[in-house]
């Protein structure tokens, strides 16, 4: 947990990357998440349809310096190169 003095910022950080998981397979706890800050269900899944085969790195919550609450997830893309 990391918080700032002077502001209420609070949140942390779960790095995920040795579980070799996709940010699909945890598509339902991330859609709990969400709900339990407040955080609008078309928000979510607009993410989920863009990230949802990527391989998840690690996500990030809390309470940013601002007081609002916030869900980072953060996830390995693949960038494609021409006539691949």
């Amino acid at each position: 947990m990391v918080s700032d003095e002077g502001n209420p910022r609070r949140s942390f950080d779960i790095k995920l990357y040795k579980a070799q998981m996709r940010v699909n397979d945890a598509a339902a706890q991330l859609r709990l998440a969400a709900r339990a800050l407040r955080i609008p269900d078309h928000l979510l899944e607009r993410e989920l349809r863009r990230l949802g085969p990527c391989p998840l790195g690690h996500l990030s919550s809390g309470i940013d310096r601002h007081g609002r609450p916030f869900l980072s997830i953060y996830a390995e893309t693949l960038a494609v190169r021409d006539g691949e």
